[in-house]
């Protein structure tokens, strides 16, 4: 069953991050991995503030998919299909929003993707 991550485009809700699983084999990578993935979490709130202090720019909106295509690709290499789901959903959807909207967005996706790592590591779940 796969999540509908569809909402972050329009500011619907989300799927709960409590349905979230990390394979067993992959639970020795979860510290690197949510380190790894805080750093990327940390460069894409600075330059989505930059997008809503200044005009987007191209470089800006690069830097931001660069940071969401990681993103994806680590939590996919961990077997996270969720995080990796909605981090395509996110990243198809940069390219459609602008200014307030597009930095709502990125900040939105911030927050779900922290709430994940949160709940991952407290729960430390399989499957």
């Amino acid at each position: 069953m796969t999540s509908d991550f569809s909402g972050i485009k329009d500011s619907s809700p989300l799927p709960s991050v409590k349905s979230l699983t990390l394979p067993a084999e992959m639970q020795e990578l979860m510290d690197e991995y949510i380190q790894s993935t805080l750093a990327l979490l940390h460069s894409l709130e600075e330059v989505a503030l930059d997008i809503d202090s200044t005009r987007a720019s191209e470089d800006n909106v690069q830097q931001v998919l660069r940071i969401i295509h990681t993103i994806k690709g680590e939590a996919g290499i961990v077997g996270l299909t969720a995080v990796s789901d909605f981090s395509h959903e996110t990243e198809s959807a940069v390219p459609l929003l602008e200014g307030e909207a597009l930095t709502d967005m990125l900040l939105r996706y911030k927050d779900w993707i922290c709430d994940a790592l949160e709940w991952m590591a407290s729960a430390k779940t399989s499957v």
